[in-house]
């Protein structure tokens, strides 16, 4: 079952990020590997860039991390990140080649941060689980 929710989660993710978007209409660098860009475009009040970019960024792989670590319960983090850098660099590139947003090391920053958020929330689960057993 959880492989099936990861299979789903990976095709939504897709079309969220590439498949099913619009090619944007604004006239910034489809390509922006200058880190924290998105800080500075917040701080500059540009348009189309929010703190709600950021969060969203975060939210969008907090399953990744968390369905991976229940699939994989001995996976280190290092491991999941290595996985989950992946899954962004393709997320990324795609959007690159199709112009289908801005491909920025922000994403893949944010996107890192919320895979371990959601590892961390696996392990704690599954730490709480096994402690219930236990008793």
């Amino acid at each position: 079952m959880l492989w099936v929710l990861l299979v789903e989660y990976l095709f939504v993710v897709a079309c969220v990020t590439v498949i099913c978007r619009s090619t944007p209409t604004f006239v910034y660098a489809k390509l922006e590997l200058m880190p924290f860009w998105t800080y500075q475009a917040i701080l500059n009040h540009t348009p189309q860039v929010t703190v709600r970019d950021i969060i969203r960024n975060l939210m969008l792989f907090l399953l990744l991390g968390f369905l991976v670590k229940l699939l994989f319960p001995k996976l280190h983090l290092g491991k999941m990140l290595l996985i989950a850098v992946a899954c962004y660099i393709c997320i990324e590139t795609s959007q690159y080649l199709f112009e289908k947003g801005i491909a920025q090391i922000d994403d893949v920053m944010h996107n890192a941060i919320g895979s371990m958020i959601g590892w961390g929330v696996a392990k704690v689960a599954l730490g709480l689980m096994k402690r219930k057993e236990q008793v």
